[in-house]
């Protein structure tokens, strides 16, 4: 670092960012008591935090890492707490102080953990003391807390009342920093608990071949192979092959003499193996040792002489260095020692002598051209030592026969040659006909297949039970594979019975379905067989197939009058179910009984004041009458002459609102063959053919005909005014 840097002075605004530890409340962790630490460990870890940034509430970093983490102040603050950190690393100021005390238990650098504030350093005494400020030593802390803010750095050096080198996180837009900087009068000193005494320490010096250095370590330099030298260079381990102090080259003991090393003041430098090169390490060679190829001279105390020798049937160079080249004899001719000479001098090139150049082979011819040996291929008689070949020849450098014929005609038989002998082995599998009914054999008139009896399989896996007659494998029964279903297709394949749904008519079972079909292999009813007769006094059903009408009752019974009295009928059977005679001073109209007008010419019905204004209307809004108690002109009632003619003042008139209702039930009992003709209860004739009655007639309707209809007719102008009497009742009940 660089200790002369000028003084650092922040605005004491700065200061705030390590306020949080004066927050109440917290705690510090209760633990086991921290590690020994000595002063330079302290130092060493404050050492690693400048140039990480400040991280409010951080305690992590990593010596090395290229990221050091990023603090930016909120738009419109100074810094922390209104800050932003990014990036994995950063620390604020109790947080580097914790971590480079250790406290309260060891923790690695790039871990956060963070268990004290300035509150805390400042305030408490947990793992650390207050000694007095004069007395500060390196590795103390300078710590406050005041009024909700604090710091605290790490002391290296300087005048405690005035300038000190210190280690400290500063701030948002300073990071963690080391230089000089100013100590207030508000700073207490603060000193980690458990700290090591420094080792002792030594002069560094030799004891005979054992060196001590300044940690008063004692080390044997003659484990190395050297010697414990104090000079003008120092204390130190020399090479007992070296001399202590200049640079020179030397030959280390070997067993083949290749290693060679270079001296520089004691120590041995770029040691090299000879050996690896087929050399050796010469001190004969003025003027200093050298690496010498060993087949120019392999005594490392003779000088090497200059000549050539032959070495693996190449001829090499020695120069007077005892260096080795290459020096490759004339096309044509190769390189041969002189008998009785070895080493450099030994060596002239010339032709190659053949020598021996038989191969052993009868099938070449030998010879020798220009010192080699040659082999040409010949086409002698030979014998290839195989008495089971004929008429042995040369061919293409070897001997060969053509093989022994040992064939015997028989197709059965293997034929072979044993030996030089013939074999004939018989194979009745080459008999094989491939006929379950046949026993095949192999005899010396060849292939024999005489049919059996017996049990036999066709290979057919859906049948079974087959037989051999005469040779021949008859087939037995096919499996079974009927599932007694109309609506799937049965078969037999590889052995396994299949049964696929098919779309098809089929018979449920049920006499009263028509149209049944198969779907996904289930006979379905395709309807219900119809049995309907028309009759509506019958009950009509489908019995194991054939079609039942049973007589029924009608319903509804019919009403009418007869005489003064109303009757009930059965409208199939046409049995009387009820008959209730009039009350005294009551006349049956209609199949009710109402009182008789007061002229005589009628009767009034439950609606026969229908037609008197309504006491209580009056005129809307508009300035209209109220249609609900207007006069209403009494007109016949078309609704009873839908089916029957009813005598009436007008053909053409308006249907009234008892019309449209009577319209509305003759279509709803269009099939008993009658209709309701008034909300009164009376009915009226469906059939045409009974005659109506005539105007002027009077007394009681006609009893109801055999057809079961019944209901009167129009009884004249007092019945047509009977009828618009009860209109006008319905016209008022729906207004």
């Amino acid at each position: 670092m660089n200790r002369s840097s000028p003084t650092l002075r922040f605005p004491s605004s700065w200061l705030v960012v390590c306020a949080a530890a004066a927050v109440a409340g917290w705690s510090p962790p209760v633990a086991a008591a921290p590690n020994p630490m000595t002063v330079q460990q302290i130092v060493d870890i404050a050492k690693t935090v400048p140039g990480f940034s400040y991280w409010w509430g951080g305690s992590k970093w990593k010596p090395g890492s290229p990221d050091k983490g990023k603090c930016t102040p909120n738009p419109g603050s100074s810094g922390c707490p209104q800050c932003s950190h990014s990036g994995p690393w950063g620390a604020d100021c109790s947080g580097f102080v914790g971590k480079a005390w250790q406290v309260d238990k060891p923790v690695a650098l790039d871990v956060a953990y963070h268990p004290y504030s300035t509150l805390h350093f400042t305030n408490n005494t947990t793992w650390w003391t207050h000694p007095p400020k004069a007395e500060a030593q390196l590795g103390d802390a300078f710590t406050y807390n005041k009024n909700g803010a604090g710091h605290i750095f790490l002391y290296e050096k300087g005048n405690v009342w005035g300038n000190v080198y210190a280690w400290e996180c500063k701030g948002c837009s300073y990071g963690c920093v080391y230089g000089l900087r100013s100590v207030s009068a508000d700073y207490i000193n603060a000193r980690r608990e458990l700290i090591q005494a420094p080792a002792p320490t030594c002069k560094k010096h030799c004891e005979g071949t054992k060196i001590v250095d300044e940690k008063c370590g004692v080390g044997d330099c003659a484990a190395f192979g050297a010697k414990c030298v104090d000079d003008s260079l120092g204390v130190r381990c020399v090479s007992v092959f070296c001399p202590a102090q200049g640079t020179t080259t030397t030959c280390l003991p070997d067993p083949k003499n290749g290693k060679i090393a270079t001296c520089v003041n004691g120590a041995l430098k770029d040691e090299a193996n000879c050996g690896a090169y087929g050399a050796i390490c010469s001190t004969a060679v003025p003027p200093k040792p050298k690496c010498v190829a060993a087949l120019c001279e392999d005594d490392p105390k003779v000088k090497p002489v200059a000549g050539d020798l032959c070495h693996q049937g190449k001829r090499l160079t020695c120069n007077a260095a005892g260096d080795l080249s290459d020096n490759p004899c004339p096309a044509g001719a190769m390189c041969l020692t002189t008998a009785g000479k070895t080493g450099p001098g030994s060596a002239t090139c010339g032709p190659k002598p053949c020598g021996a150049c038989d191969d052993g082979n009868p099938c070449t011819t030998d010879g020798c051209s220009n010192g080699a040996c040659t082999h040409v291929n010949n086409a002698a008689a030979c014998d290839d030592n195989n008495p089971c070949t004929t008429g042995d020849v040369c061919g293409g450098g070897a001997c060969k026969g053509k093989a022994k014929d040992c064939g015997d005609g028989v197709a059965c038989t293997a034929d072979t040659c044993n030996n030089g002998a013939c074999v004939h082995q018989a194979n009745p599998a080459a008999c094989n006909d491939a006929n379950p009914c046949t026993a095949d054999a192999c005899g010396s008139a060849g292939c024999q297949n005489k049919p059996t009896n017996g049990a036999c399989d066709d290979g057919d896996p859906c049948t079974a039970g087959g037989g051999c007659q005469n040779g021949v494998c008859k087939l037995g029964g096919v499996k079974n594979c009927d599932d007694d279903n109309a609506c799937t297709v049965d078969a037999c394949t590889a052995g396994q019975c299949t049964n696929a749904p098919v779309a098809a008519a089929c018979d449920d079972g049920d006499a009263c379905s028509v149209g049944d079909y198969c779907a996904a292999g289930v006979c379905l009813a395709g309807g219900v067989k119809p049995c309907s007769d028309g009759n509506p006094c019958t009950l009509d059903a489908c019995v194991d197939g054939a079609c039942v009408h049973s007589p029924t009752t009608g319903g509804e019974p019919l009403v009418a009058c007869d005489g003064n009295a109303v009757v009930k009928t059965d409208p199939c059977t046409g049995k009387v179910v009820s008959k209730k005679a009039c009350a005294t001073g009551l006349m049956c109209v209609e199949a009710a009984c109402v009182k008789p007008a007061p002229d005589g010419g009628g009767a009034t019905g439950p609606d026969a004041g229908a037609t008197a204004p309504d006491a209580d209307a009056k005129p809307d809004a508009g300035g209209k009458p109220d249609t609900a108690t207007a006069e209403v002109t009494p007109k016949p009632d078309t609704a009873a002459a839908t089916k029957d003619t009813v005598a009436s003042g007008s053909s053409d008139a308006a249907p009234s609102p008892r019309a449209e209702t009577a319209q509305v039930e003759t279509a709803a009992e269009s099939k008993s063959g009658f209709s309701a003709a008034a909300a009164d209860g009376g009915f009226v004739m469906a059939d045409s053919s009974v005659a109506p009655a005539s105007a002027g007639s009077t007394g009681n309707p006609p009893a109801p005909a055999p057809s079961c209809q019944s209901g009167p007719a129009s009884q004249g102008a007092g019945w047509a005014w009977l009828l618009a009497l009860c209109a006008l009742g319905l016209t008022r009940r729906r207004i």
